[in-house]
């Protein structure tokens, strides 16, 4: 009898052994996913804001070239902070969206190709509006 026992023993290790690994796995993959979602949380523009933000793009720059007149950037920019999660009394409040355009702190451009002087660039603006998205995830925007 105690032999029998003596040869399970090798059995039970190895398999304790192996649940013991297959938890920790998990666990580790768990904690791996958290942070992950954790950081796309803490970003400050997701992926899905960011497509909404470029196919607003393309709706003032069809022709794909980069650069949004300054005369419609006004209209651009009301329906840019309502996908970043702006209400909508905030932007009827003309201060407010004063505040918002001197925020941004945007180049002025030269579109040579369409000439069209006074221009924004989408890579400007893109950048701008993130570090705005973080200074309002944090409380942090200028009043």
């Amino acid at each position: 009898m105690a032999k029998r026992v003596a040869e399970h023993y090798p059995f039970f290790f190895s398999f304790y052994l192996i649940i013991l690994l297959i938890f920790n796995l998990l666990v580790g993959i768990m904690i791996n996913v958290s942070g992950s979602l954790r950081k796309h949380e803490e970003s400050s523009i997701n992926i899905y804001q960011l497509d909404d933000i470029k196919n607003l793009w393309a709706e003032y720059d069809p022709k794909g070239c980069g650069y949004i007149d300054y005369k419609v950037f006004w209209l651009f920019s009301s329906r840019i902070a309502l996908i970043l999660g702006v209400k909508i009394k905030d932007l009827l409040d003309f201060e407010t969206r004063k505040r918002f355009l001197k925020l941004l702190n945007l180049k002025i451009y030269e579109d040579v190709k369409n000439k069209n002087i006074f221009c924004l660039n989408f890579h400007d603006v893109v950048l701008s509006l993130s570090r705005i998205a973080v200074l309002m995830k944090f409380n942090n925007v200028s009043k």
